[in-house]
């Protein structure tokens, strides 16, 4: 039973090898955490430590190994670098090591290329460096054009990420930068590719942002004589799970330098040109043109295309109550809200107007009060500012629980004129107030998002609470559904065309309109006032502002 002092030593060293080669060559807890060094390299744009990694130890990274987020190590390099553009405005992109990550997990893990389609995130989120790098280190020219047009879980593309405007994000740069009265760095401004606006609205960050992405991958592709006839028609054809082809976005956005350069570069028949513009229909039985009317954008578009000045265009279908917003009178619309319609099945031309709605949870959601809200909910701790997350515009923002804020704001005989607002998204806060099924997304919100399996897929939960005279100033994003838990609002609503970004309290905006003398509208304005129980549909970039006529709190589901 006993062992002699060299057996022993012989075992212990055996053993000690034994662990050693597990730690080194396959042990899952070594495993694990070579692929949590990794992902941390990444995030923090760590390429020296990432090469070394790489140069030692030889391990595989798969596609396939996502953390918790679902991330892989490139996406999560993405992210990170997102995360810091928005941080300041006056990061200087060739002095971080994020696309020298890039290029190492490219050259290093060729599978990157294609199974985790990084070249849609780097398009998603205007990285113009890491883009360039993608397309270069990943070599397979054709495995890049297949994944330019694979779909993801909601139906989405790259190449339809390409012809829609990129406005919405970049209002959200230039409006701090305005607040704080600060100068973006040139180095940062060529980083994203961008000129700065005139000025903050729509159509003014489409022009400055355009498509920089979408000329230099369409030049790519060309480059590698990828893009035949046929190809360019399939690709150019491709519809989304709205059913609209990147034609159709970019006739929403306002894109037409985008086409302009289509058409120039890779179509120079009319004939071919007419099929694009006026045959080519969505789900909805709109041709481009004809969503370009619906979103305001009728002067830009002859403008941009003079060749069709003279075609009779194919009317819009009769159902289809147009905003035409580029006549001389200035034109506001009041939607009716004494009967909004009960959930029905809704005509699928309702997804580009906006709307107001019951659903079949309007007797729950029209059942909560101030009282319900407080006691059940009272110690969760919320950010509290002027406008919906005021410190990413500039503005001062401060932690309250929800209960102070509460007794300090709301239920006040008198209300004040510019109250502070608390709106929330996807925090554990709202996920805390959101659990109870009672609490999701309306059938009539699914309906109207196209939502569910294949489809589009909310990215955004957010709680709303106010009291009298706080809201959000004017501003655009995607698709949104507004339920409104209690209380009554009144909302201000512009087609694309005629949206802007505002960066002041919303009641200073209603203010300065009556001073200035336009409280009348604005042209293409609808007006609609929201009671408890109802939804109200925002459709793709809309401009909005709400603000609060009662104490309210309310829901907003966002694409």
């Amino acid at each position: 039973k006993k062992l002699s002092r060299k057996t022993m030593r012989v075992y212990l060293a055996l053993l000690g090898v034994f662990f050693i080669a597990c730690s080194l060559f396959g042990g899952a807890d070594s495993k694990d955490s070579i692929v949590d060094a990794v992902f941390t390299a990444a995030v923090e744009g760590d390429a020296e430590f990432l090469a070394d990694l790489v140069e030692k130890r030889r391990f595989d990274i798969r596609p396939a190994e996502l953390n918790e987020k679902g991330f892989t190590p490139i996406h999560s390099a993405l992210f990170a670098r997102q995360q810091a553009i928005e941080a300041t405005a006056s990061l200087e992109p060739t002095e971080d090591g994020f696309e020298e990550v890039i290029r190492i997990l490219l050259d290093s893990y060729p599978g990157f290329c294609f199974q985790s389609c990084p070249v849609y995130f780097a398009v998603h989120l205007r990285n113009t460096i890491a883009l360039q790098h993608i397309l270069h280190y990943c070599y397979n020219a054709t495995h890049s054009l297949v994944c330019l047009t694979s779909k993801d879980v909601t139906g989405a593309s790259a190449l339809h990420q390409l012809f829609r405007s990129k406005a919405s994000g970049f209002a959200r740069v230039f409006s701090k930068a305005q607040i704080q009265n600060t100068t973006l760095s040139p180095e940062f401004l060529d980083f994203l590719k961008i000129t700065p606006p005139s000025n903050l609205t729509f159509a003014a960050l489409t022009e400055s942002a355009q498509d920089w992405d979408l000329r230099y991958i369409f030049d790519f592709f060309r480059s590698k004589g990828l893009l035949t006839e046929d190809k360019l028609r399939e690709i150019l054809t491709i519809s989304d799970s709205n059913h609209d082809s990147p034609f159709h976005l970019a006739a929403r956005d306002g894109m037409f330098s985008s086409l302009r350069y289509i058409f120039d570069e890779f179509i120079p028949n009319l004939k071919d040109r007419e099929y694009y513009i006026y045959q080519l229909r969505n789900a909805e039985n709109l041709s481009p043109f004809q969503v370009a009317q619906t979103s305001g954008w009728t002067s830009l578009f002859y403008s941009t295309f003079p060749e069709f000045q003279n075609y009779t265009a194919p009317s819009v279908p009769a159902s289809f109550d147009l905003q035409e917003t580029d006549s001389e009178t200035t034109t506001t619309t009041t939607a009716s809200t004494t009967e909004p319609p009960a959930s029905k099945p809704l005509d699928a031309q309702l997804y580009y107007q906006p709307g107001i709605y019951k659903t079949e949870a309007s007797d729950f959601y029209g059942s909560l009060d101030l009282a319900a809200i407080k006691a059940q909910f009272g110690g969760l701790k919320f950010n509290v500012s002027d406008v919906p997350y005021g410190e990413l515009y500039g503005f001062k923002q401060r932690s309250m629980s929800l209960r102070a804020f509460i007794n300090k704001h709301m239920n006040k005989p008198t209300p004040a004129d510019f109250p502070p607002y608390i709106f929330a998204g996807n925090n554990r806060e709202v996920q805390q107030m959101v659990t109870d099924k009672q609490w999701q997304i309306p059938d009539v919100c699914r309906e109207l998002m196209n939502l569910g399996q294949g489809k589009n897929k909310i990215s955004l939960v957010q709680i709303m609470i106010g009291p009298t005279n706080s809201g959000s100033p004017p501003h655009f994003h995607g698709m949104a559904c507004n339920v409104l838990l209690f209380g009554k609002k009144k909302w201000f609503l512009w087609p694309p065309g005629k949206a802007f970004f505002v960066s002041k309290h919303v009641g200073k905006w209603i203010k300065d309109r009556e001073e200035e003398g336009t409280s009348e509208g604005i042209e293409g304005e609808v007006v609609i006032e929201q009671n408890a129980g109802e939804v109200v549909f925002v459709p793709m970039h809309w401009g909005h502002a709400v603000v609060n006529l009662q104490d309210s709190a309310g829901l907003a589901f966002e694409l």
